[in-house]
């Protein structure tokens, strides 16, 4: 019997043990994912490759499981094209391409959430970066950041009092595309002054929509590519 006694005192401190570290995985599991927020992985929403030989505005609404408020609003405006250059755009294999050839300028939005029934509601005071992951990208672009809560109550960022932010130019000396993620501080989000005819009353804890712009303009034959966007 105390032989039996021992051994059930062993395998109950064992299996104690192995529940401690079940629930310690388990509860990392669940910090880690509300300490990150995907906004869009690109795994769905596939777009088929759309491509043009003239200046024209594209608008594209595009639903998915993974992507933020279920739907992935792009606008893509092609300016000049004197030469006749391809554009190409195309959602494929978890990534957003964008290709456009020599002497042609573009830009792109994309929009997460909207108002009234596609608002987004969105509570990001728990967070501090959104942040945006590049596969690989060529020449120069901006990134533009837009937030809207409650109607036309808006914050922006503009690389905290810049015109551009540090995506600039290629990834390296050698000009070879490789990974590169830019972070946007939500505490640099400047709020639209007040006006008679649109308040200032921006909620970071109530954001219905998300708008974020890719510029290349001035510069032409801009081409990159997106696999992720997320907060954390």
């Amino acid at each position: 019997m105390g032989i039996t006694t021992r051994w059930n005192y062993s395998h109950s401190k064992n299996e104690i043990m192995k529940t401690l570290i079940n629930l310690s995985f388990t509860l990392y599991f669940f910090a880690f994912a509300e300490a990150q927020q995907v906004w869009d992985d690109f795994t769905s929403g596939p777009l088929k490759q759309i491509t043009t030989l003239q200046a024209e505005k594209v608008k594209i609404e595009q639903p998915g499981k993974s992507i933020l408020g279920g739907t992935r609003y792009i606008t893509y405006n092609v300016t000049e094209n004197p030469y006749q250059q391809l554009f190409q755009l195309t959602v494929q294999k978890g990534v957003l391409i964008s290709s456009t050839g020599f002497g042609t300028a573009s830009s792109m939005s994309i929009t997460y959430g909207g108002n009234r029934e596609r608002a987004l509601n969105m509570d990001l005071s728990q967070y501090k970066t959104i942040k945006i992951a590049f596969k690989g990208k060529s020449n120069f672009a901006r990134v533009y950041l837009n937030m809207w809560s409650n109607g036309a109550n808006r914050a922006f960022w503009r690389g905290n009092g810049e015109n551009h932010v540090p995506f600039q130019g290629s990834i390296n000396g050698m000009g070879v595309n490789s990974e590169k993620v830019i972070s946007i501080p939500l505490e640099q989000l400047t709020a639209k002054e007040a006006s008679a005819e649109s308040p200032s009353a921006f909620n970071i804890a109530d954001v219905d929509s998300v708008l974020i712009q890719f510029y290349g303009f001035p510069a032409t034959g801009v081409n990159y590519a997106i696999d992720k966007i997320w907060v954390e």
